[in-house]
């Protein structure tokens, strides 16, 4: 899963489902309770990064107060393992986390979070597999537009082709209730595009909604069974992302490491 907004790239553990939200990446799973979040630091070293973990992860705002279990653990050359224990929004919890820091400056931090009756060494296992996977995209790759088509030179008949609205809606579970991020895209065949997420959480105490949208024009470049789609933005901002047809009975495909399913003709006007 590449996280462009993050700077990396990573696998995401069987079993888990990974989707990007603002400048976050978070991963849930039908099977496990909690979820693991990727944020981006500001850390230019593992000492600067301990000394602040080591006063512990507290928000009154929301009555969260996790602090360290242990003596925090070298990771590889650019990273550091940190366990904690307390409560998270008035209720018992547990989390583990693996902070690395970039060749460029700053990081990300990757964390699983879960109720403290749920809580094992797979959470800490899911995570070191992510860190261990990581890599830290090219100066160039993280913000910014990307290398891309000029607007005009994508395929029209590709575009013609996957032109329409596309559905995706994936589950999971937040620390002590249920998750789910619904998404929409719309493409036009005359190179309009839409798109919108919204992510909600609920369980317990507590509840909440995070969404987006936006659009911009589109161009495809590949084959009717993979390629490759650019989107320009009104702000000259460019991003593009790969696309794969999983199931061309289904009407199903994966864009960008999230699979829709066709939902109609496109509503461009």
């Amino acid at each position: 899963m590449s996280v462009p907004e993050l700077g990396v790239s990573f696998s995401v553990p069987a079993g888990w489902i990974g989707q990007k939200q603002n400048d976050a990446a978070y991963l849930t799973s039908t099977s496990y309770k909690g979820f693991i979040v990727i944020t981006r630091h500001a850390y230019n070293s593992i000492q600067e990064m301990a000394k602040e973990a080591g006063q512990g992860i507290v928000d009154e705002s929301t009555n969260t107060r996790l602090m360290p279990v242990a003596p925090f653990q070298p990771f590889g050359k650019n990273g550091m393992v940190g366990e904690f224990s307390g409560t998270a929004q008035g209720q018992n919890a547990r989390t583990f986390a693996v902070g690395l820091i970039s060749p460029q400056g700053g990081g990300v931090t990757i964390m699983a979070a879960t109720e403290s009756a749920s809580y094992s060494s797979d959470y800490s296992d899911f995570v070191l597999a992510i860190a261990g996977s990581l890599s830290f995209l090219p100066a160039g790759a993280q913000s910014g537009p990307p290398a891309a088509a000029p607007q005009g030179e994508g395929d029209m008949s590709l575009m013609k082709y996957f032109a329409g609205e596309w559905y995706s809606y994936s589950s999971g579970s937040t620390i002590y209730g249920s998750a789910g991020t619904e998404r929409t895209m719309t493409l036009c065949p005359d190179g309009l595009f839409r798109d919108s997420s919204e992510f909600s959480a609920s369980g317990g105490d507590w509840g909440g909604a995070n969404a987006r949208s936006g659009w911009g024009r589109w161009a495809a470049q590949g084959d009717k069974t993979q390629g490759t789609i650019t989107v320009t933005y009104p702000d000259g901002r460019s991003r593009r992302f790969a696309y794969r047809v999983v199931s061309k009975e289904e009407q199903t495909i994966d864009f960008d490491g999230v699979k829709y399913a066709f939902a109609g003709a496109a509503k461009c006007r």
